[in-house]
C-alpha cells in the first residue's frame, strides 16, 4: 500500500519530532523544549511572512542560517536552535509549523494528556466543565483538557472531537437518531402489514 503525499509529510513531520524530543528527554529538558516549540509555533501564526521569509529558496542556505541567528540564538535553548538550523540545511524549514503540531501531541502522549474540543450552546460553569473532563478521562484513560467551543446551532448538549473522532451527544443528533427510529420502524410495519394481505389473499 501506497503513501500519499500528505501521509509522507506527516510522517516526516513525526520523525522530526521524535528525533527532536528524544535529545530532549535525554537531556533532561522536554518541558523547554515543549514550550520553545510552541511559542515558535505561536510566533509564526501571528507572523506567516517570517516563515515565507525563512523557507525563501530566494536565500541561501546561508542567508537562511543567519537570518535564524539573528532571530532566536540567545532566545531558545540549544536544542531547538540547533534543530532549526539542521532543517534549514535539508530545506525543511517549511515544515515547522507541522513539526511543532507533532512535538505537542507527543509531549501530550508521553503526559497521558488527552485534548478535547467541547461543542455547547452556552459555556459551562467551570465546576460542569471539569466534570465533564474527568468523566471523560475515566474512558479515555488520561487526562482530558478540555477547550468549550460554542455553536449557536445545537439544540442542547455537546458535541466532542478527541482528535480526528467526532462524538456528537448533542439533542438536535438524538432527533435525528430518533426520526431515524421511527421511520424504520414505520416501514417494518408496513412490510409486516403487506406481507399478512399476501398471506390472507
Amino acid at each position: 500500500m501506497t503513501q500519499n503525499g500528505d501521509d509522507i509529510v506527516q510522517s516526516l513531520d513525526q520523525i522530526y519530532a521524535e528525533a527532536l524530543l528524544g535529545a530532549a528527554e535525554e537531556a533532561g529538558a522536554m518541558d523547554e523544549v515543549a514550550d520553545e516549540m510552541q511559542q515558535i509555533g505561536e510566533l509564526l501564526t501571528k507572523q506567516p511572512q517570517l516563515l515565507r521569509l525563512l523557507c525563501s529558496r530566494m536565500l541561501s542556505v546561508e542567508q537562511r542560517a543567519h537570518s535564524i541567528d539573528n532571530l532566536l540564538k540567545g532566545r531558545v535553548g540549544d536544542l531547538v536552535y540547533r534543530f532549526l538550523q539542521v532543517a534549514n540545511r535539508k530545506n525543511r524549514l517549511d515544515r515547522t509549523r507541522g513539526v511543532v503540531k507533532a512535538v505537542a501531541q507527543l509531549v501530550d502522549e508521553r503526559r497521558g494528556i488527552v485534548r478535547v474540543d467541547a461543542f455547547v450552546v452556552k459555556r459551562m460553569a467551570p465546576e460542569e466543565a471539569d466534570r465533564v473532563a474527568r468523566r471523560l478521562g475515566e474512558v479515555v484513560g488520561g487526562r482530558v483538557v478540555l477547550r468549550q467551543c460554542e455553536d449557536p446551532k445545537l439544540i442542547g448538549g455537546l458535541k466532542l472531537r478527541v482528535g480526528d473522532r467526532l462524538v456528537d451527544g448533542s439533542v438536535a443528533a438524538q432527533l435525528r437518531m430518533m426520526q431515524q427510529r421511527i421511520v424504520v420502524t414505520g416501514r417494518g410495519d408496513a412490510r409486516q402489514k403487506l406481507e399478512s394481505l399476501v398471506s390472507d389473499g
